[in-house]
């Protein structure tokens, strides 16, 4: 197997086959795409408020990854119509670490939460003989604010549009924020000397800035999300691996315009730079979101001050298109997580 996320089908294979719900309590358990498991603490209560759950494992040990790891839980929790509103936290440390290094994780930990208005109540931490870095381990916990009615919504909507024989099943897809922050803000602050070499320090600065862009999808008041059907979060595989295990969430094909996907020239520079495909590069800030009028969220996410465009639709069948101009090209499956090229990029270039 190759290093980051298993594949689907090793996934469904070894993993999700092996699983059985038994318990009245889960509302929705582990699937492919699934951001968040969902249950609901008395199953005989009506109208009980659901928690969420979800884990993030940190792919490798610096600042920026371990604040990136937070702000995917949060992602994941609102890409799942939650609130994030506790973090527990499991930190493996090599056995030669020294507790300052123990005091800085849970420093950048606590720092990132404030920001997030999220509060760590736990976890677990031990020294092991097993790691040669820390590996840490996110647990996010939260509550569902909207009712789990919008799934069954989007399947009924499903089989009317195959009833009709439509190609386009009336969900149009939405991008919040911009495609690769996540993957330049690493890449400006490990590979800052390299660039100088090409770019002013101007551009490389800014860069490095756009971290403030990525708790932006917190501040999105609950009403926003009234009309959407489905949401995806965009982390770890870029866009492109968002919208194949959005594809796999909604159970169809989509029809997406590559010109369309918002990105900064800071990003194609950067990426360009180090020969990294932006579309694939960590993308956490982002959200794909499924809605019936494209047009009419786009409006009010943007009168709260997150920009958004509507970059394509949903489909009936199983393919995935990516269209730019008059090329059209089907998307793969995603392949091994550009967040380990760009490990390697920054030691290559002395970063």
């Amino acid at each position: 197997m190759k290093r980051g996320k298993i594949s689907d089908s090793i996934l469904k294979r070894s993993v999700l086959n092996k699983i059985k719900i038994n318990r009245n309590e889960v509302v929705k358990g582990a699937g492919s795409g699934e951001d968040c498991a969902l249950f609901v603490p008395d199953a005989e209560e009506s109208g009980s408020q659901m928690v969420a759950l979800c884990t993030e494992t940190i792919p490798f040990y610096t600042d920026e990854m371990i604040t990136f790891g937070v702000y995917h839980i949060a992602g994941n929790m609102v890409a799942s119509f939650a609130e994030p509103v506790a973090l527990m936290v499991n930190p493996v440390l090599p056995e030669h670490t020294e507790e300052t290094e123990l005091r800085h994780i849970m420093e950048i930990l606590q720092q990132t939460c404030d920001k997030m208005q999220m509060t760590i109540v736990g976890g677990h931490t031990e020294l092991s003989a097993a790691v040669n870095e820390p590996v840490i381990t996110l647990t996010g916990v939260g509550r569902r604010a909207i009712p789990a009615e919008r799934e069954k919504q989007f399947a009924i909507r499903k089989r009317e549009a195959g009833k009709e024989g439509t190609t386009n099943i009336a969900g149009e897809l939405v991008m919040t924020g911009w495609v690769g922050l996540e993957g330049t803000v690493y890449l400006a602050k490990h590979g800052k000397d390299a660039l100088l070499t090409r770019y002013p320090e101007k551009l490389i600065r800014e860069a490095t800035e756009f971290e403030r862009y990525l708790p932006m999808l917190s501040t999105a008041s609950g009403h926003v999300w009234d009309k959407v059907w489905l949401l995806h979060d965009v982390t770890r595989g870029g866009v492109f691996g968002a919208l194949w295990e959005l594809s796999l969430k909604a159970g169809t094909g989509l029809d997406v315009d590559l010109r369309k996907i918002p990105i900064r020239q800071e990003t194609v520079e950067i990426c360009e730079y180090f020969g990294v495909n932006p579309y694939t590069l960590l993308s956490g800030g982002c959200l794909m979101v499924v809605t019936e009028d494209g047009n009419e969220l786009v409006e009010q996410l943007l009168e709260q001050g997150i920009p958004a465009v509507v970059v394509g639709y949903l489909t009936t069948g199983n393919d995935k298109i990516i269209r730019n101009g008059e090329e059209i090209r089907f998307l793969d499956r995603p392949g091994e997580d550009e967040i380990y090229r760009m490990r390697n990029l920054s030691q290559d270039h002395n970063c």
